[in-house]
């Protein structure tokens, strides 16, 4: 079910066929940009099929009804394969700030995402076949972040240390899941909890936020704000205290993506 949307869409588009004689034409990496740029142009040329564009409005309307206004989402990417052995992180497109009348669009640039030029390449480096990807694509309902990063249960790099390690930015997590800018880094005693927090300050010089509109804008930060802490001690504990919840839950280390918001 989750994958029937991108199948509608390329059948009655009448590109399914098309899509998998043009993987045919792949015969070395040399000829990849050229046919990433034809598929993903031909997808962007579609017309979302009117039932799944009512389907796609009704489920956002259902997300304003709980929140209780309209709310910005984030149209994201969830390919097959996407979180199995392989990782396609960051060859995917993620829509950031889309109003309810631009969620068509939105959807059909995540789904062509689907054929990036860098998701091409893994896919013929490690032999998947790309005739047969699918692309799902997830709306979720954003935070206005006023920081956000990512905590880890305990530290990758240092995993016997008795330390919760959380990574954090001043606004939208973009600037660091690109790698724009270091994080705070902050140090958080497992046991007992809280009882050492740790900071090595961040070289952060602007923050992505929310569009008056739609989308995003970066902003420098304001005299003063540079190297300040992202979040206080006390939210820090709370992170690394729901950090070690999620790892007893799932019996491993677990990294989780969180924000802040202004409230």
């Amino acid at each position: 079910m989750l994958f029937r949307s991108f199948r509608e869409l390329v059948e009655k588009g009448g590109i399914r066929s098309w899509i998998q004689d043009k993987h045919l034409e792949i015969e070395s990496p040399h000829d990849i940009d050229r046919i990433s740029e034809e598929l993903r142009d031909r997808i962007l040329d579609l017309e979302v099929p009117s039932e799944l564009q009512e389907e796609i409005l009704a489920g956002y309307d259902r997300l304003a009804q709980r929140a209780g206004k309209p709310v910005p989402v984030a149209v994201r990417s969830s390919a097959v394969g996407e979180d199995s052995d392989f990782s396609f992180a960051g060859q995917f497109l993620s829509v950031l700030n889309v109003r309810r009348e631009d969620l068509a669009g939105a959807y059909l640039r995540v789904a062509a995402s689907l054929y990036s030029t860098e998701a091409m390449y893994y896919r013929f480096l490690h032999t998947i076949p790309g005739e047969s990807a699918q692309m799902a694509v997830g709306c979720i309902g954003m935070v206005d972040a006023a920081a956000s990063g990512v905590v880890f249960s305990r530290d990758p790099n240092r995993p016997d240390s008795g330390k919760v390690l959380i990574h954090a930015i001043k606004g939208l997590g973009v600037m660091l899941v690109d790698g724009r800018t270091s994080p705070e880094v902050i140090q958080v005693s497992r046991d007992p909890l809280g009882a050492e927090v740790v900071r090595s300050p961040s070289s952060q010089k602007s923050r992505i936020v929310l569009a008056g509109g739609s989308g995003v804008e970066e902003k420098d930060l304001q005299p003063g704000e540079a190297g300040q802490p992202c979040i206080s001690d006390d939210q820090a504990v709370q992170l690394a205290g729901w950090a070690l919840q999620l790892e007893a839950h799932f019996g491993s280390t677990q990294d989780v993506e969180w924000a802040l918001d202004h409230e």
